[in-house]
């Protein structure tokens, strides 16, 4: 894997452009910080290093195929 390629693209990016290759995304995560009148509840990847929740391979493709040209 090109890892300079995704680590420039995790320096510039954030928020959705991150969900969009979350392992979590479709599991009805919140996208951010919720509360629904009781404690607050993070979603999963703050607890957890990028590499564990994030699609590597799946962005770096999206990289190399221009997706995110700017």
């Amino acid at each position: 894997m090109d890892n300079e390629k995704v680590k420039n693209w995790l320096e510039t990016h954030d928020g959705e452009d991150c969900c969009r290759y979350c392992i979590h995304d479709s599991s009805g995560c919140p996208h951010g910080m919720a509360c629904y009148g009781g404690a607050p509840i993070e979603p999963l990847c703050a607890s957890q290093d990028i590499e564990d929740f994030m699609d590597l391979e799946w962005l770096l493709e999206d990289i190399e195929n221009g997706v995110w040209d700017e």
